[in-house]
């Protein structure tokens, strides 16, 4: 994971540009804008509070939405092949991790990690995405707001699996509690 110290007024990526990393703020404050009119009005936000005509105040620039500590953006782009929704812009100084996709597949691959429930999520994370371009209701963006379908997502792809390895245990054999192996 790489780091990117970004200033105000700094356009972190661009709608229609090809998503190739998840982002995670650390601090400062970004504004996500999904149509040109509200990409403008944080561009003026930013010059605005620049020369101290108004305060920093995210919620004032109409059309976005904010990112700050703790957000991530762009997760899609670890699954799909994505194509950024919107303009990201730096309200303030902000600092962000930045995960690679390409990193993140090679960690992926090389194993360590529990991949039936990856695979499984994965899966589940696409379908959300091609059935919410069907929902009004359902507006999927570079930002990802509705925590409860993640963490919804999260649990049955692994919830699932759990439960197969109990079945598997109890049907194949018993862990070894020692040495860790089946048998």
């Amino acid at each position: 994971m790489s780091h990117q110290s970004v200033r105000p007024g700094h356009e972190v990526f661009l709608k229609g540009d090809v998503a190739v990393n998840m982002l995670f703020a650390v601090s400062g404050t970004l504004a996500y804008a999904s149509d040109s009119y509200s990409c403008m009005s944080a561009r003026r936000s930013v010059t605005d509070i620049n020369n101290g005509v108004m305060g920093l105040d995210s919620s004032a620039v109409r059309g976005t939405s904010t990112v700050s500590k703790g957000d991530w953006v762009c997760e899609a782009a670890l699954w799909l092949k994505w194509v950024h929704m919107g303009w990201l812009i730096a309200i303030d100084h902000a600092e962000l991790h930045d995960l690679k996709t390409d990193k993140f597949h090679d960690i992926v691959r090389k194993g360590g990690v529990d991949m039936h429930c990856i695979n499984r999520y994965k899966r589940f994370f696409t379908e959300f995405v091609e059935e919410s371009q069907w929902d009004d209701r359902l507006k999927v963006t570079d930002i990802f707001s509705e925590m409860h379908t993640l963490n919804g997502l999260v649990d049955k792809a692994c919830q699932e699996q759990t439960i197969m390895i109990d079945i598997g245990c109890s049907t194949i054999g018993h862990i070894n509690s020692d040495s860790g192996r089946l048998s």
